[in-house]
């Protein structure tokens, strides 16, 4: 089972193995959640093995898609999360520095 963009389930499906063309709507939201976490951390995983800078963009848009949809969904809007970020970049900074705290 993998979610996939909405938009894909009315793409032609002739590139995939016959049988495995099943495409279903979410059956809850608790599924719709699990599945973007499960969403969230395969594009990641991806981005970790892109190995150019556009592959980079592509994954990590896939990340912040399934991020903003995951935030609406659990209600958490994704402009109080952005902000969010903001507030703390700008008391703590980022993490492009490469300090360690070493406990």
């Amino acid at each position: 089972m993998k979610l996939i963009r909405d938009n894909l389930a009315d793409a032609p499906w002739e590139f995939l193995p016959e049988g495995k063309r099943f495409v279903r709507p979410i059956n809850d939201r608790a599924e719709h959640l699990s599945l973007l976490r499960r969403k969230i951390l395969e594009e990641a995983g991806e981005l970790f093995e892109a190995d150019s800078p556009n592959a980079r963009a592509r994954e990590a848009g896939d990340i912040l898609q399934a991020l903003e949809d995951y935030l609406s969904l659990s209600g958490t809007d994704i402009f109080e999360a952005l902000e969010a970020k903001q507030r703390k970049y700008e008391q703590r900074g980022g993490f492009r520095k490469g300090t360690v705290w070493d406990i």
